[in-house]
């Protein structure tokens, strides 16, 4: 996978904890966002459990939604890019022990 263009629209961090939630929205462009805690997210109707050191890419114009389950670090960033939805999978991946996402 090649990205030929890109745009960054934010980078943000911050802290959760319970009872933080997010109602489902979109966006119109992609969000990868990266957990420091427990909780859940809901990309595209499929809930994923995430845990400190695991991350979802959201492609643009899916419906997604979070809560936390514990406190810990959220990192999110929201871009552009030229790819196609199926490009990538509707997945919760999880960052190597060095973590190299974040």
């Amino acid at each position: 996978m090649v990205i030929s263009k890109s745009i960054l629209h934010y980078f943000s961090h911050g802290k959760t904890e319970p009872p933080y939630e997010v109602a489902q929205h979109r966006h119109e462009y992609w969000e990868l966002v990266y957990y420091g805690g427990l909780g859940v997210s809901t990309v595209n109707g499929v809930a994923f459990n995430y845990m400190p050191g695991s991350y979802v890419v959201i492609p643009h114009n899916v419906p997604h939604a979070e809560k936390a389950l514990s406190c810990g670090d959220l990192f999110c960033l929201g871009f552009e890019a030229e790819l196609e939805f199926t490009e990538l999978p509707t997945s919760l991946f999880v960052d190597d022990e060095r973590q190299s996402i974040r």
